[in-house]
């Protein structure tokens, strides 16, 4: 009778775990599976990952390719030959891509505000319909409501927008254009056709750039210029009752001074708090050691923006070889 009984308890047991495991695999497919709304339009050959949830009044082309757990709300729009990356959200009204030659990509975790328009077809007299144009963009970009964002106006060229870029409502970037990384451009902002901005630059409100001019990192254009000529690495800019003002942005003659000092807080910092023989120091890190240096060096230099702006620089590439005493 005991060996029975301890039979039909393994049975059961051996039956509680195989319907356990049938039903996590049914709520992993389930969450897996991709939510549709009955009023949304996706062409059958278009390409849907998994986890992808798409909203009322969406359209969906044949040629799109939706990574996996995108959100794309009510009445946004993928056409074309477009490829969306994973985690990208899509807000209402939203335009990405064009049903005309050449291809739209967008990289991961992107966000594309409220009725923003991303690769469609240039401003430019010199495009020939029916040539194949470009558009390609990073990861962890934000744009923002009503931004335009075209492709290029020819097939041997390509309109490029980096990573980590926040881009503020109504901005305009033009065919062509090749923009870089961390950079932060607010509301209004507008370049013009093949303009080139490096990595870390900050544009104020309604700031128009020029065609074919070139914005070094760590530039900051004021609000309201209208930028006609190259800024150079690490410029502000700016137009006030028709003057125009550069102003070399003093970071050289910051870091003689405080180079030496922070360098020193630095390596502390790797050797007693970290205790490893490498460490590359991020921008948080830098920041909060800098501001220790400050304090303890008496410098007479502030947290400001440009000072926040070096460090980033200098976080960038830094990397710090600490002999370890322990």
């Amino acid at each position: 009778m005991a060996a029975a009984a301890t039979r039909a308890v393994r049975r059961l047991l051996i039956a509680s775990r195989s319907l356990h495991a049938i039903s996590s695999e049914g709520a992993a497919r389930e969450a897996a599976t991709s939510f549709v709304h009955p009023a949304a339009v996706v062409h059958p050959d278009a390409v849907v990952g998994q986890g992808v949830s798409i909203g009322p009044f969406c359209t969906v082309g044949a040629s799109a390719r939706i990574g996996d757990a995108c959100q794309l709300h009510a009445g946004s729009h993928v056409m074309g030959d477009t490829e969306l990356g994973e985690r990208c959200v899509v807000l209402t009204g939203a335009i990405l891509g064009s049903d005309i030659p050449g291809q739209t990509i967008i990289g991961e975790n992107n966000v594309i505000g409220h009725h923003a328009v991303v690769g469609v077809k240039c401003q430019d007299l010199k495009y020939k319909s029916g040539d194949e144009c470009f558009l390609q963009i990073g990861n962890n970009n934000e744009i923002r409501e009503y931004c335009s964002i075209h492709r290029s106006s020819k097939s041997c060229d390509c309109t490029v927008i980096g990573d980590n870029n926040l881009i503020m409502g109504s901005c305009h970037i033009a065919h062509d254009c090749r923009i870089g990384n961390n950079n932060i451009f607010a509301n209004n902002t507008l370049f013009a056709g093949h303009v080139v901005v490096e990595d870390c630059t900050h544009t104020a409100g309604a700031v128009v750039v020029h065609q074919f001019c070139h914005i070094g990192s760590f530039s900051f254009l004021g609000g309201g210029s209208v930028n006609r000529n190259d800024t150079k690495f690490r410029t502000k800019f700016a137009e006030r009752n028709g003057k125009l003002s550069y102003q070399k942005l003093m970071y050289p003659i910051w870091w003689n001074l405080f180079a030496c000092p922070l360098a020193k807080d630095v390596v502390e910092f790797a050797n007693l708090e970290v205790g490893t023989a490498e460490i590359s120091i991020n921008f948080q890190v830098l920041l909060a050691i800098s501001e220790t240096s400050l304090r303890k060096h008496r410098s007479f230099f502030g947290l400001g923006m440009f000072h926040i702006v070096f460090l980033k620089e200098v976080a960038h590439s830094l990397t710090v070889k600490a002999r370890v005493s322990r």
